[in-house]
């Protein structure tokens, strides 16, 4: 892997991927609308959210790339369990504005 402009690393998944490191800042501002109901494993609630993230920077090798972007529209499925962590389900749709 090592080679001219590229930097030697130990191990590598992908060798012919090109070497990326993305950085992004956002937030979050959503609201729960129901309370818990649903059968057994599949209980849970339903919030809805939208998302700003002003701030996207891909550093690639030759140039860098920056960006923003929105979700207007964030569906989520928060289910309800008795642990620190629960999973959930997502549907979101929004766009990612860049200078490439």
């Amino acid at each position: 892997m090592a080679g001219v402009g590229r930097r030697a690393y130990p191990f590598s998944v992908f060798p012919s991927a090109p070497l990326a490191r993305i950085w992004t800042a956002g937030g979050t501002y959503g609201r729960v609308l129901t309370d818990a109901h649903g059968p057994g494993p599949l209980r849970g609630r339903f919030e809805i959210a939208f998302e700003i993230v002003p701030v996207v920077e891909v550093l690639l090798p030759k140039y860098p790339v920056y960006g923003a972007g929105f979700t207007p529209v964030l569906w989520k499925w928060d289910f309800v369990t008795r642990r620190r962590l629960s999973p959930y389900w997502e549907l979101y749709g929004g766009g990612l504005f860049s200078n490439h």
